[in-house]
């Protein structure tokens, strides 16, 4: 009976200290049960940042799904025996919307059907990921909308290190010598 079995299960968290914007970030979550009985009905939540984050299916580990609200990813259906433990790798696509240094912010939480006499392990350590960002010359982005992309194809672009693509050389034309040309 899941009521009387005592598993005092753990959850740890991993990932990244950064992460390039547009690229896909991967986090380790882990947990374990200290037992002393098996933990029937295991469920790591991985709450997340959808302002920053998308939840990438393909590159996560097979048992983890978006939950129904869309803001925190299960890797569910699983039990521990004492002593065992499970890891999952769960996966986000950054959002090209992200802001640059930013960092995202999150913990993992574990639950179980079984009773857990110590629920102060139950959440991860916070997990801090700050979003890098390439220069606008080099980033692969028509960041002005000139149709031009990055250093030396956009004429906005002084080095590849630059990080404005906006052509911004004003020129002052200044007329010197006679009003017409001579022949």
């Amino acid at each position: 009976d899941d009521e009387e079995n005592m598993s005092d299960l753990a959850v740890f968290k991993s990932g990244p200290s950064e992460v390039l914007k547009g690229d896909i970030v991967f986090y380790t979550v882990f947990a374990t049960n200290f037992g002393p009985d098996p933990a029937d009905n295991v469920v790591i939540t991985e709450d997340f940042d959808e302002n920053a984050l998308i939840f990438d299916p393909s590159s996560s580990d097979f048992g983890c799904v978006l939950n129904g609200a869309q803001n925190a990813v299960l890797c569910n259906n699983f039990g521990l025996d004492p002593g065992e433990s499970k890891s999952f790798i769960v996966g986000f696509t950054i959002k090209d919307s992200a802001t640059c240094g930013d960092a995202i912010e999150d913990m993992a939480h574990v639950s179980t059907a079984s009773v857990d006499p110590d629920d102060s392990n139950n959440w991860s350590s916070l997990v801090s990921t700050v979003i890098e960002c390439l220069p606008e010359c080099s980033d692969g982005i028509d960041n002005d909308g000139d149709g031009d992309i990055d250093f030396p194809a956009d004429s906005g672009c002084m080095n590849p290190d630059d990080d404005d693509e906006e052509n911004h050389v004003d020129l002052d034309v200044i007329k010197t010598g006679p009003d017409q040309a001579a022949p």
